[in-house]
């Protein structure tokens, strides 16, 4: 059985997968519902939070994740949803590993 990663949501899929609901989300102060960017996710928070992932890679500068920028999000179930706001943080933290030498 080969598993592959989903060309619709980009998930990992398995034999019983079924890409999770469309949400629409865009930054509430600098943009409008018109500008909003598809994601795929379980909930509007996780939409939120995918969101904020892809903007700190996208822009290189990772604001977000640095705590320099703490943007609020409009998040809604695509189409007729009702809108909910997110305000998305982020931290860094230092992964550490060791590994046995002779």
């Amino acid at each position: 059985m080969a598993f592959d990663f989903c060309s619709t949501c980009g998930n990992f899929e398995m034999s019983d997968h079924k890409c999770p609901p469309v949400w629409l989300v865009w930054e509430a102060e600098n943009q409008t519902a018109s500008d909003a960017i598809l994601l795929y996710a379980a909930d509007a928070q996780r939409a939120a939070e995918r969101w904020a992932e892809l903007e700190d890679v996208r822009s290189a500068e990772y604001s977000i994740v640095a705590g320099r920028s703490t943007p609020t999000l409009c998040v809604r179930l695509s189409p007729d949803g009702s809108i909910e706001k997110f305000e998305v943080q982020g931290r860094s933290e230092p992964v550490y590993s060791a590994r046995k030498v002779s």
